[in-house]
């Protein structure tokens, strides 16, 4: 076993056997089984976070305060085959912001999630961190489709630059005079 720590997500739900045939279908993962009030859905046959559907008695109320992002390149052809298997397209219009494109859907029970450009149109970036004991500092450490670069602002509360206590707080795009220019400084 690793030390590293895993990504496992848990759906409430008022039916997981119903909702465990969209989700399966949706994300491309496979019902491994299930005992008294969980399903267990995991990737078929590549890496990925397992998704628990837990059955609780209430229904859904209110925002959800976690979604999923499915990311495809190809948004409307996923949000037709989702739509026929139970979803909601909950806004008709195709949302985008920083050169990112989704669609807000919900599944057969109301739980919002996106169908997004998975990065066609969007950033490819790694998050790294600034040295230094400035408590505020941008690091630009990536580039989008249009080859504008991505800073971070990195806030932690004792200004340090470790690796166990930063946050990225937003992602913003610049534009960059030259690649040898280095980081903009704040």
């Amino acid at each position: 076993m690793t030390s590293e720590p895993g990504l496992g997500l848990v759906l409430v739900c008022r039916d997981p056997e119903a909702l465990a045939t969209f989700w399966a279908s949706a994300l491309g993962y496979v019902t491994v089984g299930s005992v008294e009030n969980y399903v267990l859905l995991l990737p078929d046959g590549r890496p990925g976070p397992k998704l628990l559907l837990q059955r609780v008695s209430e229904d859904k109320a209110g925002k959800n305060r976690m979604h999923v992002d499915i990311e495809v390149p190809d948004i409307e052809g996923l949000v037709t085959r989702l739509e026929e298997i139970g979803a909601q397209r909950l806004k008709s219009d195709v949302m985008a912001e920083h050169g990112r494109h989704w669609v807000l859907m919900a599944d057969p029970e109301g739980n919002e999630f996106c169908i997004c450009d998975g990065g066609t149109s969007g950033y490819h970036f790694r998050p790294t961190l600034v040295g230094g004991n400035s408590p505020q500092r941008l690091q630009v450490s990536g580039r989008d489709s249009a080859g504008r670069g991505i800073a971070f602002l990195r806030r932690d509360a004792a200004g340090s630059a470790s690796r166990r206590s930063f946050r990225i707080e937003m992602a913003i795009p610049i534009p960059l005079r030259a690649a040898h220019a280095g980081p903009p400084q704040v």
